[in-house]
C-alpha cells in the first residue's frame, strides 16, 4: 500500500494539498494498493532426530541425523533453492549414548617365533570392547582410536652375537633337504646346519 495525494505546485516550488477532484482533469489516479511477493511462502522443516547409535566419534559420542526439507506453508515439498534465503536447521548433532562406551583391548604378545636373526614375529588379540560389560563389540565403533597393532617383528638381533641354536624343530629336516645354505633355514637351524 501507498498513500496517494493530489497537490498543487506554489510559485515558490513547495507543494500543498487539494482536493482529489482537482487532479481527476489532469492525469489518471496512481493506484495506492497492488500485489507483492507472490512466490508460495516456504520454510525449511526437521524431523525429529534419529536415534543416537553412531557413527561413534569420541568416548559415549556419536552422531545423530535428522531430515531437513522446504516445503510451502500448506506443506508440499519444493526445490531447497527456494530456501535458499533462510537459515537452514542443522540436519546433524552430537549426542551421548552408552553404545559408544567403547575402547581397544590387547592381549599379552605371543612367544616370539625366533630367538634372533630377522625372521622372528609375534602376534596378540586385538578386539573393541564395552568399557562397563568388557565384551566384544563390532570393531567399527571403535574406530574412531587408532586400532593398536596385532602382529610385530620380534628379536631382530643378527644370530651370530649370540649363542649358535636351533629356534624349530624341524631343523633336521632342513639339513636332509639340503636347505641350510639359505638364509631364513641357516639362521633358525643355526645349531643343527652349522655342525659337520
Amino acid at each position: 500500500m501507498r498513500r496517494v495525494t493530489c497537490q498543487r505546485l506554489t510559485a515558490k516550488g513547495s507543494s500543498v494539498p487539494v482536493s482529489n477532484e482537482a487532479c481527476a482533469q489532469v492525469s489518471k489516479r496512481p493506484v495506492d494498493t497492488q500485489n507483492c511477493n507472490r512466490q508460495p511462502c516456504v520454510e525449511w522443516v526437521a524431523s525429529s532426530w534419529g536415534q543416537c547409535n553412531g557413527p561413534c566419534i569420541g568416548p559415549r559420542l556419536a552422531v545423530q541425523h535428522r531430515q531437513i526439507l522446504c516445503q510451502t506453508k500448506d506443506g508440499t515439498s519444493v526445490s531447497s533453492d527456494q530456501c535458499g534465503a533462510l537459515p537452514r536447521p542443522l540436519s546433524t548433532q552430537n549426542c551421548w549414548t552408552d553404545i559408544c562406551g567403547v575402547h581397544w583391548r590387547v592381549s599379552l604378545w605371543t612367544v616370539c617365533t625366533a630367538t634372533c636373526g630377522n625372521y622372528g614375529f609375534q602376534s596378540r588379540r586385538v578386539d573393541c570392547v564395552h568399557i562397563r560389560t568388557n565384551k566384544p563389540v563390532l570393531e567399527h565403533y571403535c574406530s574412531w582410536r587408532p586400532r593398536p597393532v596385532n602382529w610385530q617383528r620380534c628379536n631382530i638381533t643378527p644370530c651370530e652375537n649370540m649363542e649358535c641354536r636351533d629356534t624349530t624343530r624341524y631343523c633336521e629336516k632342513v639339513k636332509q633337504l639340503k636347505l641350510c645354505q639359505l638364509t631364513q633355514f641357516k639362521s633358525r637351524c643355526c645349531g643343527t646346519c652349522g655342525k659337520a
